[in-house]
């Protein structure tokens, strides 16, 4: 989601990255540890984590929030088969 998504992006702008998963702390040091490509190296991640359980809760509160990030790129998704949920 955000202006990299929507291709509206500057060389000012960060990376903004949604990601739904029930280990927080896992997403978050994966984040933390990504190595950008030669060119990119300034690039800033900023990541949204969020467990399942948060994201049905965020409901009306969120709404144009989630609306954006419906809006965005999905970079991976879980297979229906993999869920575990």
């Amino acid at each position: 989601y955000g202006s990299c998504a929507q291709g509206t992006d500057t060389s000012q702008s960060d990376f903004d990255l949604f990601v739904v998963t029930n280990s927080k702390e896992s997403a978050a040091d994966i984040v933390d540890g990504f190595n950008l490509p030669k060119g990119f190296e300034n690039l800033r991640i900023q990541p949204v984590i969020k467990t399942p359980v948060e994201l049905l809760q965020a409901g009306e509160s969120e709404k144009v929030f989630i609306q954006e990030v419906e809006r965005g790129i999905v970079l991976w998704e879980k297979a229906a088969s993999e869920s575990r949920i």
